[in-house]
């Protein structure tokens, strides 16, 4: 009797994490055995009718398993948002404009808010302007046509002797220089689009925009109000399609537990109800308290669920 005893009192144990209604299921088929064999030297009675039990217990035991659905403990975690972003900008100045407010739907690549950048746009207009003039260039081209044209006429005289030599020095000369005064425009031409470029990159630098799909958890700063460079957080976006819940099994549900398995959850206020999947279990057991840290996703794209909420994870093994 002292080993039923023992027995007994290992299945009473509180047994944390996953794996403690496995680990009573063994133990009651152990003692069951133990009953077996002293019940074949005839020191207890009842034996056919404690066989029967035993194998009804493999049989569900073993039905639990193949179905996939043998129960190993119960969990508690908080849900988080799959992504979240603290935005800011990487230089000082004044915001002028704030374009979204707490809680707006945000699309990746939307404007969120702006620096006062209107001496920039003054100056990205004046390099605009410049940058499409074609003046100095057409100017440049007419003045090398013009001097191109006296020379070939005073290069045809000269082979019959009709021109000094100093006439025709002049006139190849004025060819170069207005063919330089040529090459200098275009070289401005090329300055002025690569000014506007510049200006719009200034300007793009001073634009907050959302890295993601989300939604505006929270804006930090108003509209005219200074800001530094990179530190003064301006707002934060936040991802909820899916939900992160961040769970710690024992060391022995952890080993047991897959990558893509489907695990039942229920929030502990509003009664929500869901499956998330196992996405990542540690590698590493905490030698402290000899859990493993589990992360989950919860699937949220009707926004059903609500980061920060305590959430029930039912720990199944098998799945």
């Amino acid at each position: 009797m002292k080993r039923n005893e023992e027995g007994m009192a290992l299945m009473n144990t509180d047994m944390k994490g996953g794996g403690g209604n496995v680990t009573r299921l063994l133990v009651i088929i152990a003692l069951l055995l133990n009953s077996y064999e002293k019940m074949k030297t005839g020191s207890w009675y009842g034996f056919r009718f404690l066989k029967n039990i035993m194998k009804v217990l493999f049989i569900s035991w073993a039905v639990l398993i193949l179905a996939g659905d043998l129960f190993a403990g119960e969990v508690v975690g908080v849900t988080e948002p799959v992504e979240e972003v603290e935005l800011a900008f990487p230089e000082a100045g004044v915001i002028g404009e704030l374009l979204v407010k707490e809680g707006d739907v945000v699309k990746k690549g939307q404007v969120l808010a702006k620096l006062d950048n209107r001496i920039l746009e003054v100056g990205l207009k004046i390099a605009e302007v410049r940058a499409s003039s074609e003046a100095e260039r057409k100017s440049a081209k007419a003045r090398l046509a013009t001097k191109q044209r006296r020379l070939t006429e005073l290069e045809k005289i000269s082979k019959g002797g009709g021109v000094n030599a100093d006439e025709l020095f002049r006139a190849k000369a004025e060819v170069e220089i207005t063919q330089a005064d040529l090459m200098e425009a275009e070289v401005k031409a090329e300055e002025n689009q690569l000014r506007v470029v510049q200006i719009q990159a200034q300007i793009e630098r001073r634009t907050l925009f959302s890295p993601i799909n989300g939604v505006v958890e929270r804006t930090f700063r108003d509209e005219a109000e200074a800001v530094g460079g990179g530190a003064d957080v301006v707002m934060k976006v936040a991802r909820l399609d899916e939900l992160i819940l961040v769970v710690y099994v024992d060391a022995q549900t952890g080993g047991l537990l897959k990558v893509g398995q489907k695990l039942k959850v229920s929030s502990m206020v509003g009664d929500k109800q869901g499956r998330a999947q196992v996405a990542f279990v540690s590698p590493v057991t905490d030698a402290s308290s000899g859990t493993t840290r589990v992360r989950l996703l919860l699937g949220n794209a009707e926004n059903l669920h609500r980061s920060g909420v305590k959430y029930r994870v039912g720990i199944t093994l098998g799945e």
